[in-house]
Formats: structure tokens, sequence, C-alpha cells
């Protein structure tokens, strides 16, 4: 089992879905050791055996990970498949599987995004750190991950200019640049204040020699909590989401700006240009971004 996962973690890489190819075969190669148990593999389960194994992990979001990456595998396993025997049999457990309700993301309201006299206090505690350049390299992470809000994977590995797929196109004279969107495959237009510019040259000189990209900010801030918030380099990407939001920005520029497709419009993005609205997003990044307050901008100084 551990060559058709190998394989489908290759396909996964060359459709470009490079975030999704680790964890799925992570929580799938949890659920075949859970099948070998009951001597069962990939090629005989049944949708009675996805039920029992999906109610009995506890956290919600893992286990709705888990069904998507099922899914996506049997999708694979469908595309691929050597006989019209296999292809019948996975399309209809693909079919069975799909009526499974996924759990609600959160079962209670909690909090997941950082005031901004939190993320003061956050970054106060990385400062304390002695000066050395891990520390300085986790304190300058730290900015662009509360700055751009992007998600950890891009700003990892889709920052890289060398190396990858869709490297990064950065304008250093304008403080501009064009990041690769992991989940939706195209470029987006992100800007900065010259404030941040040491921070983003610091990264980028180190990121190309991370060996785990996706983990690398979220294993050496995890240790970090402010006001009951579990601190991970994703807390950045929520954060700039609800700062952005109190602050009054549109919420189609705070789309723009974290890569998402805008759910907010009636008529969608089909027919947008996305180009005629980079003077906004520039200006807001720029100067009107919520690090810039008298209270936070003394903490984007080198």
């Amino acid at each position: 089992m551990e060559i058709e996962l190998t394989k489908f973690k290759g396909y996964l890489v060359n459709s470009n879905r490079v975030p999704a190819a680790e964890t799925y075969v992570v929580v799938l190669g949890k659920f075949s050791e859970w099948l070998s148990t009951r001597k069962k593999s990939f090629r005989n389960f049944t949708s009675s055996d996805t039920e029992e194994y999906y109610r009995n992990i506890p956290n919600g979001n893992t286990a709705n990970t888990f069904l998507g990456a099922l899914k996506s595998f049997l999708k694979y396993r469908i595309a691929n498949a050597e006989s019209d025997a296999v292809f019948t049999s996975e399309s209809r457990k693909l079919s069975q599987i799909s009526t499974i309700r996924t759990r609600p993301r959160r079962g209670k309201r909690e909090k997941v995004a950082l005031a901004e006299d939190e993320l003061i206090a956050l970054l106060s505690q990385l400062r304390a750190k002695p000066r050395t350049p891990r520390n300085d390299l986790v304190y300058s992470g730290t900015i662009l991950h509360f700055y751009f809000g992007a998600r950890p994977i891009e700003l990892a590995y889709w920052l890289r200019t060398k190396g990858v797929e869709h490297p990064a196109k950065i304008d250093w004279k304008n403080n501009r640049m064009e990041l690769w969107t992991a989940k939706v495959h195209f470029y987006r237009v992100l800007a900065w204040n010259d404030a941040v510019t040491p921070h983003m040259k610091r990264w980028c000189e180190a990121i190309e020699s991370f060996s785990f990209p996706r983990k690398w900010m979220t294993q050496r801030i995890g240790m970090y909590e402010v006001n009951g918030v579990h601190i991970t380099a994703k807390t950045g990407r929520k954060t700039v989401q609800t700062q952005m939001r109190l602050a009054g920005v549109n919420d189609f520029i705070i789309d723009s700006i974290l890569g998402h497709i805008s759910h907010n419009s009636q008529i969608g993005d089909s027919y947008t240009d996305f180009e005629l609205f980079i003077p906004q997003i520039e200006e807001v990044m720029k100067k009107k971004h919520y690090m810039l307050s008298d209270k936070l901008y003394p903490y984007l100084k080198e």
C-alpha cells in the first residue's frame, strides 16, 4: 500500500497540490494501518469501514480532512483504473462515501485571531529572545505571516524564486510581488510598506534551504499562546482577515490579498478584471495595513 500512496502523492504534486500531498498521505496512511488491524486494505474496504473510522476520529477538522483525502484518493483510483471492475467498484464506493456528512468546522465559538494588543504581546515575547540568526528569522517570519496573511506553504515554498514551478516575482524597488496561490493556482499581487523590506529580505534568503517549508514556522512558534489562542503560522492568516474587516477594508480586496475566490459577490468573479484592483490592493497594504498603526508600527522596525 505504501507504493500506491507514494504514487498518489506524486499525482497530487504533479497536479500542483503540494500542500495537500503531504497531509493526505499521512491521514490515509493512518487509515491503512487501521484497516490492516481488521485484515483489510484499500483494495477491499467498504463505506461502512469508512464511516466507523470517521466517527472515531476525535477532532472534527481532522475527520473532515480524512474524508477529503479519501475522496481524492478514490478519484485518483478511478482515473487510473486498470480494469472495468476496479472502475465500477471505486465509483460505487466514492458515491457511497460522498453521502457522509462532514462535521461542523468548530463545535463551539473559539478565538482564532489576535487583537492588536495580543499581537504586540506575541511580538514582544519573540523580541525578548537573544539576537541569533534563527531567532531573528522566526521574528521576521512572524511579521510576514501577520502582514500578508498568506498560507504557510505560500510564504515558505512558493515565495522562493528558484527551484519551484511557479517562483515568486518580486519587485524590490516598488515593494510589490506576484505570489503563486496554492489552492486556486494563479498569481496574485501583494505589496508592503518599506518597514517590512528587511524582514522580507531575511526571510527570502533563508527559505531556499528549508527542508520542510510548510512546517518551518508552525514548529517554531507553536510553543506560544496568547489569551487562549494557540499560535501557528495560520494564525497570521486569520488575524489579517479579521483585522482588515474590522478596519472596514472591502471584502473583495481582502479576498484578493488572501488568495480567495470571492464568495461575497452575487455575480461571482468570472468577469472581474483583477488587474484594475491592484492600485487599491497596494494602497491598503502599503499605507492602510493594520500593522501600520501607531502601536504596531514600531515592531516592524529593525
